[in-house]
């Protein structure tokens, strides 16, 4: 879990994404259970990554708001919710998929989530109630993901490189022309070892979009003065370096005292 962090989810935007996204799901007796599948999928995913200390969803209750009221004309040319996805937001008394009667207090009752409800008031309303009464405050440095992955990456690529086509196939880096190249794979071993939950996958758009990576490019260690042949090139991830140097660490500073020590 990570600290201070807050979602506030807008409930029918999920479930209205999840429907068209997800088509041609439902039961053996057919009811639909597309935005079912793809609401409780997508919340998962916002549970597992982000790890968020608090977390709310805000529904549009059925019947008219205080909006309506004052506005006959409200939300007048809005198409009305198409019967599939009605059907899976509420489903009648005994029916055998849900013992309750609406399956948004059973999702927020099996995922521990806070469902608000504030009588003849929209989503909307709902959710600046509850962000106006949290403090406000962004996360604590170094615990965006983007964070994190910089730091294994720069972790990563200073560890001990290279010294054979063996160990950089292994895993380890290669460094040349301000370039890091390394096998993704064993970076993702790495990543695991860190307690990454982020998949293999996202976690390379990730390097790709945040750190300019390029990936699929096919590198060799370069052949010794004994070696008759070229080593086999190996598929791996060009790095730019610029982003990721090394800090100098007090022990590796050398301090100049007298004019005669500069070469």
């Amino acid at each position: 879990m990570k600290p201070n962090r807050l979602f506030l989810i807008d409930g029918n935007s999920f479930c209205y994404r999840a429907f068209y996204a997800i088509r041609s799901l439902s039961t053996s007796r057919g009811q639909p259970t597309n935005a079912i599948y793809g609401f409780v999928t997508m919340l998962n995913k916002i549970i597992k990554e982000e790890e968020p200390q608090y977390l709310a969803i805000a529904f549009d209750l059925k019947g008219p708001t205080f909006r309506h009221k004052r506005f006959e004309e409200y939300k007048i040319h809005r198409k009305p919710m198409p019967d599939e996805l009605s059907e899976q937001m509420s489903f009648k008394k005994g029916d055998a998929l849900l013992v309750q009667t609406d399956f948004r207090k059973q999702v927020a009752t099996q995922l521990g989530i806070f469902l608000p409800k504030i009588k003849d008031r929209d989503y909307s309303l709902i959710m600046k109630v509850l962000f106006d009464n949290i403090e406000k405050q962004k996360p604590p440095i170094g615990t965006t993901n983007k964070e994190k992955l910089f730091r294994y990456l720069k972790e990563y690529i200073h560890q001990v490189p290279a010294t054979s086509h063996a160990s950089f196939a292994s895993g380890a880096t290669l460094k040349k022309d301000d370039m890091c190249y390394f096998v993704y794979e064993r970076f993702y071993d790495f990543l695991r070892r860190k307690d990454w939950k982020i998949d293999d996958s996202k976690t390379g758009s990730y390097i790709k979009k945040w750190f300019k990576a390029d990936f699929g490019k096919k590198k060799r260690y370069p052949k010794s003065d004994t070696q008759k042949q070229s080593n086999p090139q190996v598929e791996c991830v060009a790095l730019p370096l610029d982003r990721f140097e090394k800090e100098i660490t007090p022990d590796e500073l050398i301090e100049m005292t007298d004019k005669e020590d500069i070469l």
